[in-house]
């Protein structure tokens, strides 16, 4: 039995003057005794609809009062209506013209409204017999029963999530009776002020303001567990499983199950091998406000930190919409020290994944990865898929891509044009490669140096480096609060199953404010949360891959337009990286990406906006120089900006030489004393000619010699 939610001595709690049932015109209930019973924390409500609604079934319960006996209905705390009654009644439909579609879709206001009708009905039916004791101060719990249209499991989709279903099966699996909070009552600590916080799914939520006027507390609060308004019930998990008939044509398939949880009078009236019939509520899968953030921690949770790299490429695995013109895949690189967590992120990522490959690069080849021609013991040649062919319409990880300058080549088709074309003994075809290439690199050295740009740290060409949309960088910097973070964090993941379980029974909810920038909103205690399991998120990502389709808004569309247009201004001048419709199309997709994360069908501006700080992350990343200062002359492909002006003057000098002597090859001692001339240092010329060679000015014709490529500076 629920425990009961108002103490018949109200005066001993002074602090919640107004609420006193007995005091009928102080009350804030909008006329009706045992308002906030139904709603405890409507602060804001429309009074006029509310009464019109209460009103319109308080008519049809006395038009229809042979079947209520109010007695025997204030004596369980419940009764049941029957859907084709009420949704075929001429007075409701005349009052309440959209009662059929709101009892779908906002069932708990509906079902909220019914049972105020009949408690207001029950307390004047008693005070019309001066039996003033037996005035209800519980609530009171209406059912409806044979709800239409039936659905099977197999039927149950996004687009019910919410509504008001009916479905049938076999319980196969029940659990304990367990009491849970709905309602809780909170105290301001510093105007000790009180406020009701709904307890979605049984998890602790704490408000995140207080509401009293001129307060402005943000939570500080501590809960009263003595309050008359804490509400708790009797909860119970049951689940059930489709009937054997359900698909007659698919015998061997698994059936499908669906977990359910019944409250107060519903437990224990079903045990495990009984056929049942439920009408309730599809809730949603994440119990967050914030489920975007609740989906970056989940990805890897043993990782500490880096919220804006996770999102990134969370954003990379839900991909953006396909078209016929545009590829729906993005690809993300993730350059930094060693140690940071690069590759079990990776890790993460295929475990996630509908469908994942993991490769490491020092162990892979080009066919390895595409696709190679093999014969057979008769003669016959046949094609043999890579990592890449595996991966079609997945994800496929590539760690130490650093190892791999030989076979970078063979990845620039698929990443951009998505398929892989072969032409060797006499098979001349293009196979489709619908991948989203997520990769991880080490800098030479073992350390990123900001002095130098990606291409630089990683011996890396320039097409290579613009087929990725998103480019974090990861450094390994000393920062005494970050690092005892870190130490806890670490420390806490080899706790004892005991002491974890304690930590996860005292969970919090994931409430962010939808003020801040994305990375703040990322942010929060993961060790205190329930995050979501791998196999549940794999198909969580499968779901939206397959059914979600987002398009931009216009609010999003100005949004991207409008970063787009500044990249383009800024990024216009000296050596720096070009601006193409390549940032464009990425912005577009990770856009659509944020928007699928929530399955939701229209990105929205803020969608646009979190996938633009994103960005802005990844360019504060790239551009910095060893100082901290953001360069935005400074080419990411290039050189530092330290050596611009000098390598600029030697490839004039050689090329000088070059039309002179008419000829186009120079020798390795011959580069260093024309280097030399050009003001370069002794110790950064051979860096200075690998980057050279690698930009294609200076290919390497040999040992020791060196040929120039005539080119405009």
């Amino acid at each position: 039995m629920s425990k009961p939610w108002f103490k018949k001595n109200y005066k001993r709690v002074s602090k919640y003057k107004g609420d006193d049932p007995s005091d009928v015109n102080n009350l804030p209930n909008y006329g009706y005794l045992g308002f906030r019973l139904y709603f405890p924390d409507a602060d804001h409500i429309n009074e006029e609809m509310l009464k019109k609604h209460v009103n319109t079934f308080k008519t049809f319960f006395q038009q229809n009062q042979t079947c209520y006996s109010l007695p025997e209905i204030a004596k369980d705390k419940l009764f049941n209506l029957d859907f084709k009654q009420i949704t075929g009644d001429e007075n409701i439909l005349t009052y309440w013209p959209e009662f059929k579609e709101e009892l779908s879709n906002d069932s708990e206001y509906c079902l909220n409204c019914i049972s105020l009708a009949m408690h207001d009905l029950i307390t004047k039916y008693y005070e019309e017999q001066n039996e003033q004791n037996l005035i209800l101060f519980e609530p009171i719990t209406a059912r409806i029963c044979n709800v239409e249209p039936f659905l099977h499991l197999r039927e149950l989709r996004f687009q019910y999530i919410g509504k008001l279903v009916t479905i049938k099966g076999t319980v196969i699996k029940t659990s304990d009776v367990k009491l849970i909070a709905q309602y809780l009552t909170f105290t301001c600590s510093n105007c000790f002020g009180t406020q009701i916080s709904k307890q979605p799914d049984n998890v602790y939520t704490v408000p995140l303001r207080c509401k009293t006027k001129d307060c402005k507390a943000k939570t500080n609060f501590s809960v009263e567990l003595d309050s008359p308004y804490d509400k708790f019930v009797s909860w119970q998990s049951v689940k059930i499983q489709e009937p054997h008939w359900a698909d007659q044509y698919d015998h061997a398939r698994t059936p499908r199950t669906l977990d359910c949880e019944l409250t107060e009078d519903l437990v224990n009236t079903c045990f495990p091998g009984d056929d049942v019939t439920i009408s309730g509520i599809i809730n949603k899968i994440h119990c967050a406000q914030n489920s975007f953030a609740l989906l970056v921690q989940s990805l890897c949770p043993n990782i500490y930190g880096h919220e804006m790299v996770k999102a990134g490429l969370l954003l990379a695995l839900f991909g953006g919409t396909k078209s016929e013109s545009f590829r729906g895949e993005s690809h993300v690189l993730v350059v930094g020290d060693p140690g940071l967590g690069k590759s079990q992120m990776l890790q993460a990522c295929t475990n996630v994944a509908p469908r994942g490959v993991y490769v490491c690069g020092n162990t892979s080849t080009s066919s390895g990865l595409t696709v190679t021609m093999t014969r057979d013991g008769e003669g016959e040649f046949s094609l043999e898929a890579g990592a890449l062919m595996l991966a079609d319409q997945g994800c496929c990880c590539i760690d130490e891509f650093d190892k791999m300058p030989t076979q970078h080549a063979a990845l620039l088709e698929a990443m951009e044009q998505q398929t892989i074309s072969i032409a060797k003994a006499g098979t001349i075809c293009s196979i489709p490669t619908r991948v989203t290439m997520l990769a991880a690199a080490n800098p030479v050295g073992g350390h990123y140096n900001k002095a130098r740009t990606i291409a630089e740290n990683l011996k890396m060409n320039s097409p290579m480096l613009s087929r990725f949309d998103l480019i974090f960088i990861l450094l390994d910097t000393v920062n005494e609060e970050t690092d005892w973070l870190l130490s806890k964090h670490v420390v806490s993941i080899h706790l004892e199953q005991s002491e974890r379980s304690r930590i996860q029974n005292n969970s919090v909810s994931i409430v962010e404010s939808s003020n801040g920038n994305l990375r703040d909103r990322l942010k929060f205690d993961a060790s205190k949360a329930d995050l979501v399991p791998h196999n549940l998120f794999r198909k969580y990502i499968a779901y939206a891959q397959k059914y979600v389709k987002p398009q931009l808004s216009d609010d999003a569309k100005s949004v991207i337009k409008q970063y787009y247009l500044s990249l383009r201004k800024q990024f216009q001048t000296g050596d720096c990286t070009p601006v193409t419709t390549r940032q464009a199309n990425s912005l577009i997709r990770l856009t659509q990406a944020r928007a699928k994360a929530e399955l939701r069908e229209v990105a929205t501006k803020q969608d646009a906006e979190d996938v633009v700080e994103i960005m802005k992350w990844s360019l504060n990343d790239i551009f910095s120089d060893g100082t901290g200062v953001l360069d935005k002359t400074r080419s990411q492909n290039g050189t530092g900006t330290s050596t611009k002006a000098q390598i600029t003057r030697l490839l004039r000098i050689v090329q000088r030489i070059s039309e002179i002597e008419t000829r186009s090859i120079f020798g390795t001692n011959e580069l260093k004393q024309l280097s030399e001339q050009a003001g370069i240092a002794k110790n950064k010329f051979n860096t200075v000619l690998e980057n050279l060679n690698l930009q294609g000015f200076l290919l390497k014709k040999g040992q020791g010699k060196y040929q120039l490529v005539t080119a405009d500076f």
